[in-house]
Parts: structure tokens; C-alpha cells; sequence
């Protein structure tokens, strides 16, 4: 998912990558090997996600990076982007969050390398955009975001995946 990944002097250069259907089913396969395998970074969410009546291997495809993402999490994008959606999900549906709270809240549900600030914004702005334009969350105002709707989890990865081969 990440190529063309260059480090130079403390920069970190990637290219920014669509991801096809084929990719996203392989990702999803990928994210029910690591729960089999009891990969501990792994089950930590997936404990999570069942306090909250979901699984792991059923999670949004919103908690799918569309694109390729720049190295910044110690974990994988998709394991932080479920902890900031079992987040959205303990909020009251019409919640407002102002921007600067909100992106403070899922900057505190990740754990990040040791890189510049403006990286991590921009990964969190990166999936604040992603659920507008899957319209989680709407503008109420300027810089307020209100959550109209949660996404979409599936029973287990297999009917998730049989959902995008529907689409």
C-alpha cells in the first residue's frame, strides 16, 4: 500500500496512490489473518470493538485508507482509523465537535512515530475529510462538524467483502 516510500533527512516522501476494490477486499483478508493469528496490537482493538458489540474483520470500509498514507501511526492506519469510529460511535448521534476537539481526540487515539506535527494533522485531516465526504459527519458551521450518522459495520469480513463485490 505504501510505495514509493523515500526517507531522506527526516522527511518522508510517499506517492499518493489510489487503492482499487481488489486491493481493499485483500486489505480486509489481510485484517482477519492478524485476529487469527492473535496478533496482540491486533486483538487490543478487537477487544474494543466487541465492548462495543462489533468486530474487527466487520469494520467500515471507511476505516480503509482509500489512498496510500504516509508512515506516521506505530500501527496500521486501518486499526487507528476503527479506534477514532468506535469513538464517533460512543458520541449521541447530532453531537457537534468543533474541528480543533475533534482532531485533538483522534491525534489522542493513535500512537505516533516521532515526526513532524504538520504529518499527523494532515493524517487526521486526511480521514476528518473522508468522513464528511461519506457524510458521517456534516458542516454545521464553520469549524463545528455535527455526526448525523455512523458507518456501516458488516457481521465478519466475509459478508464485508462480499458487499464490495455487490457494489
Amino acid at each position: 500500500m505504501l510505495q514509493g516510500i523515500t526517507n531522506y533527512q527526516r522527511h518522508v516522501f510517499w506517492q499518493d496512490i489510489e487503492i482499487s476494490n481488489t486491493r481493499l477486499v485483500h486489505q480486509s483478508f489481510k485484517v482477519q489473518q492478524q485476529i487469527i493469528r492473535q496478533q496482540p496490537e491486533w486483538l487490543l482493538i478487537q477487544q474494543k470493538c466487541y465492548q462495543q458489540g462489533r468486530n474487527l474483520g466487520g469494520a467500515p470500509w471507511l476505516c480503509h485508507p482509500k489512498k496510500s498514507m504516509p508512515i506516521g501511526l506505530r500501527i496500521p492506519h486501518i486499526l487507528w482509523r476503527c479506534q477514532c469510529v468506535l469513538f464517533l460511535e460512543r458520541q449521541p448521534l447530532q453531537s457537534e465537535f468543533p474541528v480543533s476537539l475533534l482532531r485533538r481526540e483522534f491525534i489522542n487515539e493513535g500512537r505516533w512515530l516521532a515526526v513532524d506535527e504538520r504529518l499527523i494533522k494532515y493524517i487526521v485531516n486526511q480521514f476528518i475529510i473522508e468522513l464528511v465526504v461519506n457524510q458521517i459527519l456534516i458542516s454545521q458551521k464553520k469549524g463545528v462538524l455535527r455526526l448525523i450518522c455512523y458507518p456501516q459495520w458488516y457481521a465478519d469480513w466475509q459478508v464485508k467483502t462480499n458487499s464490495l463485490k455487490l457494489n
